[in-house]
């Protein structure tokens, strides 16, 4: 389990850009596309989802408005 959870939290990024690259969206439209596309099988907190947009746009990789 605990290596489940280390593989995800080292593609959250990933994940995010992913859904973002098709359309802008809230953090909470993020959380449930990436939901939705792994068939239920992942599921961000907002614990987890906002600090990763925080850093993201911090390194430049998006913008937030």
């Amino acid at each position: 389990m605990g290596e489940d959870r280390d593989l995800l939290r080292g593609n959250i990024p990933t994940l995010i850009l992913a859904v973002v690259r098709e359309a802008p969206l809230h953090g909470l439209a993020i959380a449930r596309e990436i939901n939705q596309r792994s068939n239920n099988a992942l599921e961000l907190k907002q614990g987890t989802l906002y600090p990763a947009l925080h850093a993201l746009e911090r390194d430049g990789w998006i913008s937030g408005e």
